[in-house]
């Protein structure tokens, strides 16, 4: 869902990923890029508080199951109950985003 320099990780931004509900799974999306590439993020990311909802084929693959786990305060959901339960809470917490 992001693409980021690989060969020089330190020329990628510093990023801040926080608060936020991202939805992956239909292809090419499902093996990470229409390269075959695993999902990845750039060192030095600040990454919290985030819910994946994947609704691809199988299991989450594991460059993202490694970011969005209890460690980083995130988590996966599959199920759309799961997901409209996410999209729920977060307007809830931000009444004044349209």
């Amino acid at each position: 869902f992001i693409k980021w320099e690989k060969t020089n990780p330190q020329l990628a931004p510093k990023l801040s990923f926080k608060n936020n509900l991202v939805r992956i799974g239909k292809a090419p999306f499902q093996i990470g890029s229409s390269s075959s590439e695993p999902f990845y993020f750039p060192p030095g990311i600040e990454f919290s508080n985030n819910t994946l909802y994947w609704d691809g084929a199988g299991a989450a693959p594991a460059s993202l199951v490694a970011m969005f786990d209890a460690a980083h305060g995130s988590r996966i959901v599959y199920t759309s109950s799961e997901w409209d339960q996410a999209v729920g809470a977060w307007k809830a917490a931000h009444p004044t985003v349209k």
